[in-house]
């Protein structure tokens, strides 16, 4: 599966975007369904998710974050996870750069869902809208943080 979208940071710019992005803090409060997250060592994390979708279940994942120089804003997520019926595998890129409302973040994802019974017979088909409204959800609650908690 592979999917991409993007979503405006509306007046924020992309180093306020970038340094959300960079704080593990943030990203541990704003992934849907987080129930647990822990800092392993530098960039990486691992996770206890709980998803209600079609993917349903609850994932411990491993997540390891790379970042380019700051200069090109990219960042590299890989996130390996299994829940009670499916196996998640996801490596996520995202780009930040300046817009005219404020900062635009275009996101690709490509993945592999391994899923049995009825899952796999549907799941393919809706897979990808499940996804992309669980990224938005994400940086909505990114945004979110950033309005209620301005940075300095």
């Amino acid at each position: 599966m592979r999917i991409e979208g993007q979503y405006i940071f509306i007046e924020h710019n992309p180093e306020e975007v970038w340094a959300d992005l960079d704080t593990p803090e943030i990203i541990a409060t704003c992934i849907p369904g987080v129930e647990k997250f822990e800092i392993v060592g530098e960039n990486l994390y691992k996770a206890k998710i709980r998803i209600g979708t079609i993917i349903k279940g609850s994932y411990n994942a491993d997540i390891t974050v790379s970042k380019n120089n700051r200069s090109s804003f990219v960042l590299d997520i890989n996130a390996e996870g299994t829940g009670f019926v499916n196996f998640v595998k996801l490596r996520a890129i995202a780009t930040i750069k300046a817009h005219d409302s404020g900062a635009l973040v275009h996101w690709e994802a490509e993945g592999e869902v391994e899923a049995r019974g009825l899952i796999a017979a549907i799941g393919n088909r809706i897979l990808p809208d499940v996804a992309r409204r669980l990224v938005a959800q994400f940086f909505k609650s990114v945004e979110g943080q950033m309005i209620s908690a301005p940075s300095p």
